[in-house]
């Protein structure tokens, strides 16, 4: 193995052991480090050792062009082999970050895209009618969805789910250890719980005893995230909708706003540390606002005092 890659395991072990780091986030971190190694023909922690600004800045600029990249992907390939270098750097394996100075290019700052109300009950729709291989397929589906769509949980959060997790009586979802390491409560609506009630009782019928809430249809292991991309790439084709796990979060955090939740409610739910996150999202409500802006009192003319009086020229 290329001594720089087992360097960079150990940084994902240090990472997620003391940082808190999520597995899918290593992971990505990973498939920005491999290709960089690669390219700049890295065979020897030697190699590593006399890697320069320029040769960075270098490596970024021939990848814009060759593949097109755009800022957020730049930012996000500087700031993961920073995170990296700066783990050699403090454990002595080189003697200066090559990565340090070189400015990140800001990243437009996208809204978030979500469903609208309607094609949001669409898809619920179709999971209690669509056909599937097996029952339980088709109800836990409808499960993973839900969860989705009424917690706004994020997709490495739901995947990491126990049973215990779950506290129907309380009428909550536990999300340990979420982004940034972080513990949250989220409350449960009705239609939610009478969907994962059904799927906890499948799970007993067909005696799946696993911890992991969302279970695997062979077997008794967690379910993988490919069981997730399968089913969303099944929206894309029969329904002609093109979602994703985290436009349903956003969809979540939509309805919420335009259902009068109030911001600092739902970004304890989302687990947003910064309320600023949260506000993006009274920006894709917009036309909900505009709507609610009809109700103002003063807003018709018909109340106007002076309503039965003709104009006068000035």
């Amino acid at each position: 193995m290329n001594p720089i890659i087992k360097l960079h395991q150990e940084y994902c072990d240090y990472c997620i052991t003391f940082k808190g780091y999520s597995s899918l986030s290593i992971k990505r971190e990973f498939y920005i480090l491999t290709p960089f190694v690669k390219h700049l023909k890295l065979e020897s922690l030697d190699d590593m050792k006399e890697l320069t600004r320029i040769d960075v800045e270098r490596y970024i600029l021939e990848r814009k062009f060759e593949k097109n990249w755009a800022a957020r992907t730049i930012k996000n390939n500087l700031q993961a082999l920073f995170n990296f270098f700066k783990f050699c750097e403090d454990r002595g394996h080189i003697e200066l970050n090559p990565v340090k100075g070189i400015e990140k290019p800001k990243a437009p700052k996208d809204l978030p895209k979500a469903m609208d109300k309607e094609d949001a009950l669409k898809l619920l729709e179709w999971l209690y009618i669509a056909p599937f291989r097996f029952e339980f397929e088709r109800i836990r589906a409808k499960a993973i969805v839900a969860m989705f769509l009424f917690t706004g949980v994020r997709r490495s959060e739901l995947l990491n789910l126990n049973i215990s997790d779950i506290r129907i009586q309380e009428g909550v979802v536990h999300v340990e250890r979420g982004k940034g390491a972080k513990d949250r409560l989220i409350p449960m609506n009705e239609r939610l719980i009478r969907i994962l009630k059904e799927y906890i009782s499948e799970r007993v019928r067909i005696k799946k005893t696993s911890t992991h809430f969302f279970v695997a249809l062979r077997g008794d292991k967690s379910m993988g995230d490919g069981t997730i991309r399968r089913l969303f790439s099944r929206f894309k084709q029969e329904l002609k909708m093109n979602v994703h796990p985290h436009k349903l979060r956003h969809t979540f955090a939509t309805l919420m706003i335009q259902g009068s939740c109030n911001l600092p409610a739902l970004a304890k739910m989302m687990g947003h540390t910064d309320i600023k996150t949260t506000m993006g999202y009274l920006l894709v409500c917009n036309k909900d606002l505009k709507e609610q802006i009809g109700k103002h009192p003063l807003g018709f003319t018909s109340d106007l005092p002076h309503r039965n009086y003709p104009s006068k020229p000035f």
